[in-house]
């Protein structure tokens, strides 16, 4: 009998602080890089899936 353990670990460490370079995001432009990382993260993940799939 087949086990498969999936594990996923993300470790990240943020920082706020106040930028003086004078560029700022509109709400707009935020929402499309939050979607541009996003499907990002998702092809990197079936291709990795994918990957494991041939090795199999």
């Amino acid at each position: 009998m087949a086990v498969e353990i999936r594990e996923l670990v993300i470790k990240t460490a943020i920082q706020s602080h106040k930028e003086t370079s004078g560029h700022e995001l509109t709400e707009q432009q935020l929402q499309q890089l939050k979607q541009q990382i996003v499907q990002e993260c998702v092809k990197q993940l079936g291709l990795k899936q994918r990957q494991k799939m041939l090795e199999r």
